[in-house]
């Protein structure tokens, strides 16, 4: 009886971390725009100009390096005028390193973590309405070359 009451507390133990996992790192947050501060404490909402494609990445993140060259190619190749945001909390030298590989018309603004913001899966793209209104919410490697043709 005591082994079968055991294995059954671990059995709950076990869902609920994994349901905790699930819902932390495989799940989109909300980002509370305003709340998002960029470097010299800046408001985020202080540089958007919608419509706006805003990306979480890191240097360190094999997929959203491997992304970044495709989604700065659609936003200068899209029907739609979209700005493009990058947000990272790399260091400025990394920064610099990505702005010389990856030319183009995009601002990429630093924060402390991205955790504090509560993103904890990358990449994650969020495409902002005129509203500034999330209208679609991309999480992990995004194909950027057949996005606008899920938009119609």
């Amino acid at each position: 009886m005591r082994k079968k009451i055991i294995n059954i507390i671990i059995l709950v133990l076990l869902v609920y971390g994994g349901y905790f996992l699930y819902k932390r790192y495989y799940t989109v947050h909300d980002v509370k725009w305003d709340s998002v501060i960029i470097e010299r404490d800046q408001k985020l909402t202080d540089y958007i100009h919608p419509p706006t494609i805003i990306h979480f990445y890191a240097s360190w993140c094999g997929p959203c390096m491997k992304e970044l060259p495709e989604l700065i190619n659609y936003i200068t190749t899209s029907n739609t005028p979209y700005e493009l945001i990058l947000i990272t909390d790399d260091s400025e030298d990394k920064i610099d390193i990505v702005k010389n590989k990856y030319p183009g018309d995009y601002s990429i603004y630093r924060v402390n973590s991205l955790k504090e913001n509560d993103i904890y899966t990358i990449p994650v793209s969020y495409v902002l309405d005129e509203n500034l209104e999330i209208k679609q919410t991309i999480l992990g490697q995004m194909n950027w070359s057949e996005f606008e043709q899920g938009q119609k």
